[in-house]
């Protein structure tokens, strides 16, 4: 993963991905716990991205660590495009 300013974040995990053969195909895993989720009140909403994210995560490309990292540099560069979500706690 290349620390340069040069490519999108995006890009960048994109091209990850596809070296590894990772797709943000939902599993029913992926099923059961949005379930879950919204049975125990919570909305979560994983986009394409994010649930691109959570599979190089599954598959041991990427640690836990590094998916929350890429996924605040992932929003934050969305919100200074101006296409960025809403984050609330």
């Amino acid at each position: 993963m290349k620390n340069t300013c040069d490519a999108s974040i995006k890009s960048q995990v994109l091209a990850l991905a596809r070296q590894h053969g990772v797709t943000s195909q939902k599993d029913h895993f992926s099923d059961l716990a949005m379930t879950i989720t919204r049975l125990s009140g919570d909305l979560v909403a994983l986009d394409d991205f994010e649930r691109l994210l959570v599979s190089l995560k599954k598959k041991g490309v990427i640690s836990k660590q590094k998916m929350l990292e890429l996924e605040a540099r992932y929003l934050s560069e969305s919100s200074q495009r101006g296409n960025g979500r809403q984050i609330s706690a």
